[in-house]
C-alpha cells in the first residue's frame, strides 16, 4: 500500500482552515445593539432625462446609546436598485461618526446601511418633475460663541414646499439634549441655543406637494470664543525722514481692529527693525522712529491684536504684559501688516 506524503495532508488541512477564516474586511468594530444609524441622501430626489442616470451621496452617522457619534466603526451600504461606489465593501466612520457612499441610479432606490445587527435606511426617488431645491442658511454665519441663539433657515429653498425637516448631529451635545436633534414642520426656520462648544452636522430635507424631496447639509461650529480681526492702516506709506539726523518716522493705526464677541485687550507691534512693543487697551495709534541706517529701506510692520478670550477670568480681561497673554488659554489673536518705506535723505 502506498502512503500519502505527510506534507500533502498538512497542505489540505491548512487550506480547509483558511476557508473558515472571516474575510479581512469583516474585522472592523461594529455597532452595538442599542446604537443607531442615521442615514440621509443628498440629493434625496433625482430629476432625470429619459434614459439618464443620476448620482447622490449617501451619508450615514453612527451614534451610541447616548447619542454621541462613534468613529472607527465599520458599516456596509446596500441598495435595492442602482450601483454603489463602495460595491458593498466596509467603510469605516470618520471622527464625526460619518461614512459616505455614492449611489448611481435611474429608479427609486432604498439604500440600507448595516453595522452588526443595527441598520438604517433612506429612500432616493427618481422622477421627471422638477422637484424642490433645498437651501440651508445659518445665522450667524460660519460659527457662533456658546450661549448665542442660532437660526437654521430653509426659507431660500425653491419649490412648492410643504415640509422642512432639520436634523442636527452634535459632536458634544449639551446635557439632556437629543442627538440627533430633529424637527419637521411647515416652518422653514428653527432656533437653537447651545451652552457648550461643539461641532454640528446640520441637514435640511425639503418635501414638495408632489412628495419629491431634496436635502443639503452644512458643518457649523459653536465655539468658546470668536477670533478678533486685526486692521493696520495705512497699508503702505513713506516714512518721514528728518535732515539731519536722517531718521525715519512712521505712524500706524490699529483703531479699526474688531472683536465680534468681546474686546481687543492688547496690541503687539513689531516694527521690522528688531524693535517690538506691547500696549494695553487705550491708544490704538502707534509711532516709531527708525535710525539713520534705515534710509532707502522698506520695513514690514506687524500689528497683532489679542482679544479677551471667553471672559471667564481676570487673566482674560487684564493682561499687564506680553507674558500675561498666555495666562488665558481661550484668548485668540489676529495679525495685519503695514509696509513702510524710508526714502532717501531729502
Amino acid at each position: 500500500m502506498r502512503h500519502r506524503p505527510t506534507y500533502l495532508l498538512m497542505t489540505i488541512a491548512l487550506a480547509s482552515w483558511l476557508l473558515v477564516l472571516p474575510a479581512c474586511d469583516d474585522i472592523e468594530p461594529t455597532a452595538e445593539a442599542e446604537w443607531t444609524i442615521s442615514v440621509t441622501a443628498n440629493p434625496a430626489s433625482l430629476s432625470l432625462a429619459s434614459g439618464g442616470m443620476g448620482t447622490t451621496t449617501i451619508l450615514a452617522v453612527v451614534l451610541n446609546g447616548s447619542g454621541l457619534a462613534q468613529s472607527g466603526i465599520g458599516v456596509r451600504f446596500s441598495a435595492d436598485a442602482g450601483n454603489l461606489a463602495s460595491g458593498g465593501s466596509i467603510i469605516e466612520t470618520n471622527s464625526r461618526g460619518e461614512a459616505r457612499d455614492t449611489l448611481t441610479t435611474d429608479q427609486d432606490t432604498i439604500v440600507t446601511v448595516t453595522s452588526g445587527t443595527i441598520t438604517g435606511s433612506t429612500t432616493v426617488t427618481v422622477g421627471t418633475l422638477g422637484g424642490p431645491t433645498a437651501v440651508l442658511d445659518v445665522n450667524p454665519p460660519f460659527e457662533a460663541p456658546a450661549g448665542t441663539t442660532v437660526q437654521f433657515s430653509g426659507a431660500a429653498s425653491d419649490g412648492d414646499i410643504v415640509e422642512y425637516t432639520f436634523a442636527i448631529v452634535s459632536s458634544n451635545p449639551d446635557a439632556g439634549q437629543p442627538n440627533p436633534d430633529t424637527d419637521s414642520s411647515s416652518s422653514p426656520t428653527i432656533n437653537r441655543t447651545y451652552s457648550g462648544a461643539q461641532s454640528l452636522d446640520v441637514t435640511l430635507q425639503v418635501t414638495d406637494t408632489s412628495n419629491l424631496k431634496d436635502s443639503t447639509a452644512v458643518f457649523y461650529d459653536i465655539v468658546a470664543n470668536l477670533q478678533p480681526t486685526a486692521a493696520a492702516t495705512p497699508s503702505s506709506q513713506n516714512g518721514t525722514v528728518t535732515d539731519p539726523p536722517y531718521e525715519c518716522t512712521a505712524q500706524v493705526s490699529a483703531c479699526s481692529s474688531t472683536d465680534a464677541d468681546g474686546a481687543i485687550r492688547a496690541h503687539e507691534i513689531s516694527w521690522g527693525d528688531g524693535i517690538e512693543f506691547f500696549f494695553q487697551p487705550g491708544p490704538c495709534t502707534f509711532q516709531h522712529t527708525y535710525g539713520a541706517t534705515s534710509e532707502g529701506q522698506s520695513m514690514t510692520v506687524t500689528v497683532t491684536v489679542h482679544d479677551d478670550g471667553d471672559r471667564s477670568t481676570v487673566a482674560c480681561t487684564s493682561p499687564a504684559s506680553q507674558a500675561d497673554l498666555t495666562a488665558c488659554p481661550s484668548r485668540l489673536s489676529d495679525q495685519a501688516t503695514v509696509s513702510v518705506f524710508c526714502a532717501a535723505t531729502p
